[in-house]
C-alpha cells in the first residue's frame, strides 16, 4: 500500500478550489475527499487521478470546504493526508474614487474600499509614469486615508490601492489617480 501524500495545499478562487500535493512513489493514482466540517465525513469527490492536482468546481463562494487526499496503486490505498481548508471567494473589488492631493512635501490620497466584504488590509503602489510599472509603497490596516511623506517636489506620481480580503484575495488597482508634488 502506498504512503499518504503529504504537503496538500489549496488555493481559493471564483466558485472553485484549486488543490496540489507531494506525489507519492509507487501510486498509480489519487482519490480526493471533501468534507465541509474538519472532522468529515470525508466523501470522495474525484478518483483515479494520476496527477497530484486537482480543481474541484463544485463549490460554493464564502464556504469554507476541507479535503484530504489519499494515493491508491495494486496494493490498496494509503491512509488519508492532514486536512486542509479552503474557503472559494467571488472576486474581491477594488477599491474605488481614489483621489491624490499634493500639500507641501506629501501627498495625500483618499478612496472608498468595497461595500459588503470583509476588507483586512490595503496596499498603496506608486508610479512615476501613468502607465507603471507601480511598486507598493504601503501595507495598511485597513483604511480609506493615506499621506505619502516620501515624495519629491515636482515629480509627477500616479497612485494605485488594492483591497485584500480576510482569506488573503487581493483585488485589482483602483482607478488611478495622478498628482505633481508640491
Amino acid at each position: 500500500m502506498p504512503a499518504a501524500p503529504r504537503l496538500l495545499t489549496g488555493t481559493p478562487g471564483n466558485a472553485q478550489a484549486s488543490l496540489s500535493w507531494l506525489a507519492v512513489v509507487g501510486a498509480a493514482s489519487y482519490s480526493v475527499k471533501r468534507a465541509t466540517t474538519n472532522v468529515g465525513p470525508f466523501v470522495t469527490i474525484a478518483s483515479a487521478l494520476t496527477s497530484p492536482s486537482y480543481v474541484d468546481r463544485q463549490v460554493t463562494n464564502a464556504t469554507t470546504y476541507y479535503y484530504v487526499v489519499s494515493a491508491v496503486n495494486s496494493a490498496g490505498e494509503s491512509p488519508n493526508s492532514a486536512g486542509f481548508a479552503v474557503t472559494p471567494q467571488a472576486p474581491l473589488t477594488p477599491p474605488t474614487a481614489l483621489t491624490a492631493a499634493a500639500t507641501s512635501g506629501r501627498v495625500n490620497l483618499t478612496w472608498k474600499n468595497p461595500a459588503g466584504v470583509f476588507v483586512v488590509q490595503n496596499y498603496v503602489y506608486r508610479a512615476t509614469h501613468t502607465t507603471g510599472p507601480f511598486t507598493m509603497i504601503a501595507v495598511l490596516q485597513p483604511t480609506t486615508h493615506y499621506t505619502d511623506t516620501t515624495v519629491r517636489r515636482g515629480t509627477t506620481y500616479t497612485y494605485a490601492v488594492t483591497a485584500v480580503s480576510s482569506v488573503g484575495q487581493e483585488s485589482r488597482f483602483s482607478n488611478a489617480a495622478t498628482v505633481t508634488a508640491r
